[in-house]
């Protein structure tokens, strides 16, 4: 997970590369926000550097292994990727 990622997002990319670097992951992680800032990218990109065979030293995926590039296709046999359906209703908000 580069800066260049996700722009925007400084203090929530600490807080991830701060876990990897000291391999103290918590049990879980809540991306939320409005839609468009990245949450699923981040997610993955967390996901691919946790799963990753050959982590690079700071923690972060290596990118070229067989796990980081099954978890880019979605087909890590570990990765369970959940996102909400939509409400298919109009919301009035004020």
């Amino acid at each position: 997970m580069t800066e260049g990622t996700l722009r925007g997002q400084d203090e929530a990319l600490a807080l991830l590369r701060a876990a990897l670097k000291s391999r103290h992951i918590g049990h879980a992680y809540l991306f939320h926000g409005p839609s468009g800032v990245g949450k699923t990218k981040a997610a993955l990109l967390f996901a691919q550097s946790l799963l990753c065979e050959t982590p690079l030293p700071e923690g972060g995926a290596c990118g070229t292994c067989a796990s980081c590039r099954s978890v880019r296709e979605l087909r890590h046999p570990d990765l369970e990727l959940l996102l909400p359906l939509p409400t298919f209703r109009i919301e009035e908000r004020t």
